[in-house]
């Protein structure tokens, strides 16, 4: 198998994953790459991702660092997470995804099945059509209903805000992102990029939501805001609920009846868990 460090900074005109399928083609199972001055390998050796992902499971947990995420955060969520702390949202999280709960959600989802067929069913036998967005907003109407217990309507409204700050999320580049870039080029200084990041990030929420600036200086709601914000609303009002048998059965209640009762772990770091979901 070759073995070779390849020096990239960007992806070009590919996302990182078409990139790497490219990179694999080139240069075979099992090769390496900088990210700005920071090393990676990329495998695509079955024999290796079973020793990695399943026999020493536990040495290899956590995920590469993100470009400006906070890691040490006391909100950190599943994705960033490390040690003990991934171990214990790990943990939480896997209850929910047992066959016994996924079965539990079978009608929420058949509903959303539903509608999308109702859709479909729309379109004329004898014109093709694009079945893409179709999907999208079948994907995320499933999210946000066995996810929250949110019924959005977004298989009909296409300008509902769930789904147009859904798909905005997805169509973050890092390698677009100036302050990523740096990060990426010199992770020295993540920190410092990391913080004004956030700043930049707070700046933009007060202007658009208390001023009228935006409007004139067409400043964008980051989406990633706009869906911890509202889901953190819906959690809230869901953890105010005295009666939970009455509580919808969804993820985001398997999750609030999986939280930890360790003594360590303050209800903040819990919150933060769970008002992070969306991102994972």
């Amino acid at each position: 198998m070759a073995f070779m460090f390849i020096t990239k900074l960007t992806y070009h005109d590919n996302c990182e994953s078409e990139c790497l399928r490219l990179w694999s083609q080139k240069y075979g199972a099992l090769y390496g790459f900088y990210k700005g001055h920071t090393p990676f390998i990329c495998t695509s050796d079955v024999d290796l991702l079973q020793e990695v992902f399943v026999r020493q499971f536990s040495k290899f947990h956590s995920r590469k660092p993100l470009q400006l995420d906070e890691r040490q955060s006391e909100y950190v969520h599943i994705v960033h997470a490390e040690g003990y702390r991934w171990k214990r949202q790990r943990m939480a999280v896997n209850p929910a995804f047992s066959k016994l709960k996924m079965k539990s959600l079978e009608g929420l989802m058949y509903e959303c099945i539903g509608t999308f067929l109702d859709k479909i069913s729309e379109q004329s036998d004898s014109q093709p059509f694009d079945i893409l967005p179709y999907f999208k907003r079948l994907t995320m109407d499933v999210i946000w209903t066995c996810g929250f217990g949110v019924k959005t309507n977004m298989q009909s409204d296409h300008n509902n805000e769930f789904l147009k700050y859904s798909n905005e999320v997805f169509e973050i580049d890092d390698n677009k992102r100036i302050l990523a870039y740096f990060s990426i080029l010199i992770p020295e200084l993540h920190g410092v990029f990391r913080y004004i990041h956030r700043k930049l990030n707070e700046i933009k929420y007060f202007l658009h939501e208390y001023t009228p600036l935006s409007n004139y200086l067409h400043i964008k709601q980051d989406p990633i805001i706009w869906i911890t914000n509202k889901t953190h609303d819906i959690i809230m009002k869901r953890l105010e609920q005295e009666n939970t048998e009455d509580a919808p059965n969804d993820l985001l209640q398997i999750l609030l009846d999986s939280m930890s009762k360790d003594p360590n772990e303050t209800k903040s770091s819990e919150k933060g868990f769970i008002c992070n979901m969306p991102n994972f």
